[in-house]
């Protein structure tokens, strides 16, 4: 089994000015990255835009990179789709990559018996080393540790983990920074207590910071917002009015964007 080194670069995916897909750009740049001291490499992950390729421009990108290059390839063949990760697995190990990058299925925002399900199958299909790829804040799912560990040690070709977690939460005494999020009526109450500095929310029905009384359509998204003073600085972050908040849902494993920071909720 292929192992694949200390330094590994996910690959950007080159393309011309047309939009198509540059395979004399991605042999050069991966006999570059060889040439300078990467291990291995990694093809259509996240940083080569693998979602927006379709399946013969993946082969042939798996296939250039391949030629080029005497280091491990490891080849993102993992979709939101079982089916087609199986598909694209075994399609990739007929070009000779080293080993399979298997993302967390994305948007469907499976259970974990789901994720793991899908981590097996893909894993299946062919005898390659398989890297778990955990990336919530893209996928909608986090993969819980209890399910990375019964596939580490169940499946045998499940080689390793790539983790990419959101950064932990500014200082709470920031401008803009919300409170920590142990429970699911915290992370409500962060959404209501995001704030726009200089935008308007006068007091209407539940505007609290309006004093003037003032475009009273703004109240709703001026509840809460705890730190705007006479009628200003009271917008939701996400412009979200009371009843919006209120249908907000927050299920287990999720990140939330907020102020272009993720919070996770595990």
């Amino acid at each position: 089994m292929a192992r694949f080194g200390r330094v590994i670069t996910a690959m950007v995916t080159p393309f011309d000015k047309n939009g198509a897909l540059d395979l004399d750009g991605v042999r050069t740049l991966a006999k570059y990255l060889q040439d300078h001291g990467n291990d291995a490499l990694v093809v259509a992950g996240t940083t080569g835009e693998a979602p927006v390729l379709t399946d013969p421009e993946r082969l042939d990108l798996f296939k250039a990179v391949v030629e080029a290059v005497t280091i491990p390839v490891i080849a993102g063949t993992g979709t939101n789709d079982t089916a087609h990760s199986i598909h694209m697995t075994k399609e990739a190990a007929k070009l000779g990559v080293s080993g399979i990058l298997a993302v967390c299925p994305y948007y469907n925002r499976p259970s974990q018996a789901g994720i793991e399900a899908h981590m097996r199958a893909v894993a299946g299909a062919s005898d390659l080393p398989v890297v778990v790829y955990d990336i919530p804040v893209r996928t909608g799912r986090k993969i819980g540790t209890p399910t990375i560990l019964r596939l580490a040690r169940e499946v045998k070709n499940v080689v390793a983990e790539t983790r990419c977690l959101p950064p932990p939460p500014p200082p709470q005494d920031c401008y803009l920074c919300p409170p920590p999020l142990p429970t699911p009526e915290c992370l409500v109450r962060v959404v209501n207590w995001g704030i726009l500095k200089g935008e308007k929310g006068d007091k209407g029905e539940r505007g609290k910071c309006g004093k003037d009384g003032k475009d009273g359509k703004n109240g709703h998204d001026g509840h809460r917002g705890k730190r705007g003073k006479d009628g200003k600085d009271a917008v939701l972050a996400f412009g979200y009015g009371s009843n919006d908040v209120q249908q907000f849902e927050v299920l287990p494993n999720t990140a939330v964007e907020f102020n272009n920071v993720y919070y996770p909720y595990l």
